[in-house]
């Protein structure tokens, strides 16, 4: 059993400030304390060490949520989750400045509390097991920069079911090698011998715009690819094509290419064709 982590809630509202606690403690979470200024959260954090803070972006006080996230980043390299009732443009941009581990407007349920809380700990937690390594690639940043857009909607069923996916999908990142339609859900195919494949319970219809032109590439109507996958297409018949993909169990796999989609892969991935 995992020790429970600690959480600093910086909230200047005391009755959300202790709404927002007693719901980390049902979730499982040990709270750090309750800090109503940038300056209160400083002094806890130095005392108190917490694993996460959850900062409110308008504070009272000389430092509001955003300055004193962006002092926490720098002087103890510790995640923040920020909590704000505005989805104000200008501010927002000056959030993203700070690199949170993500946001969640208000209000928001506790299953979406819960998720980019999971999100966190376990980025944080993997970066902690390989000190002096950077454990985040590029893809993997990709992805927890959707997360972050996916935490700006609106509280609703969709949400909750994005967040769950992008959450088993952070899981298995490295061993995807593609995503196919499966009715009413998106089936994770896996270059992995204990777990070859993986069903998420959102369609691909509903998690595309998450990850179409950001960490995949539509090769097909139903399917997307990891690009850093593919080996080459080849002509199938004289009507079909098909892409095959590297490392599967030691030995290339085929998924089909869509004929609409052949002029555009031609374009930004001509070294696919050579064969």
């Amino acid at each position: 059993m995992r020790e429970k982590p600690k959480i600093l809630v910086v909230e200047d509202q005391r009755i959300t400030a202790e709404d927002v606690k007693e719901t980390l403690e049902k979730l499982g979470y040990a709270v750090s304390g309750i800090a109503v200024t940038g300056e209160t959260a400083i002094d806890i954090v130095e005392k108190e060490a917490p694993d996460l803070v959850l900062m409110d972006i308008v504070l009272k006080g000389e430092k509001d949520g955003i300055e004193t996230a962006n002092y926490l980043r720098s002087h103890f390299n510790i995640p923040v989750i920020y909590l704000t009732a505005y989805t104000d443009q200008k501010m927002l941009e000056r959030a993203k400045l700070t690199e949170p581990s993500g946001y969640l407007v208000k209000p928001f349920k506790e299953k979406d509390l819960y998720s980019v809380i999971e999100i966190t700990l376990h980025k944080s937690q993997t970066r902690q097991n390989t000190p002096g390594k950077e454990t985040v690639s590029p893809i993997q940043q990709k992805l927890l920069s959707q997360i972050q857009k996916i935490s700006l909607l609106p509280p609703g069923k969709e949400k909750k079911q994005l967040f769950q996916a992008m959450n088993e999908l952070e899981q298995r990142l490295e061993k995807v090698l593609y995503l196919q339609a499966k009715g009413h859900t998106c089936h994770l195919v896996l270059d992995s011998a204990q777990e070859s494949s993986f069903d998420l319970r959102i369609s691909l219809h509903q998690l595309e715009p998450y990850c179409k032109d950001h960490l995949f590439l539509k090769i097909h109507r139903s399917y997307l690819i990891i690009p850093e996958r593919a080996l080459y297409i080849t002509k199938k018949t004289t009507r079909d094509y098909e892409l095959w993909l590297k490392e599967y169990s030691h030995h290339p796999i085929s998924i089909p290419v869509g004929r609409s989609y052949l002029p555009q892969l031609r374009k930004i991935h001509p070294d696919w064709f050579i064969h």
